[in-house]
């Protein structure tokens, strides 16, 4: 089964071309459903972590921060894991995001 791996390349870590061969099978088996955020959403994840913790997160290691903030309604009452990443956002990219969420480059700690 082949993906697109189309659309925003902001989230370059998630354009995978192919699903997981161990993964999928698992998700289809218990019908989960995937979530999706728009850049804008991103990058108030990643301005909310840095904001808060001075972490330079990059987007696609935001993007489940991102989901939870658009639609805090599904994990209402339960008890939510998000994994943050960010080793692997360059200066222009990070700056782009607070700019677009904001803000520049300055942790308020």
């Amino acid at each position: 089964m082949a993906a697109p791996a189309s659309g925003s390349t902001w989230c370059d870590g998630l354009l995978a071309t192919a699903p997981g061969e161990v993964t999928l099978p698992i998700n289809l088996r218990h019908s989960i459903t995937g979530l999706c955020a728009s850049d804008l959403a991103i990058a108030h994840a990643m301005r909310l972590i840095w904001d808060n913790f001075g972490i330079k997160l990059e987007p696609s290691g935001a993007i489940a921060l991102a989901c939870l903030m658009a639609s805090p309604s599904l994990f209402s009452g339960k008890r939510v894991l998000v994994t943050l990443t960010g080793g692997n956002v360059d200066s222009a990219t990070f700056e782009s995001a607070l700019t677009l969420a904001g803000q520049t480059a300055q942790p308020n700690h």
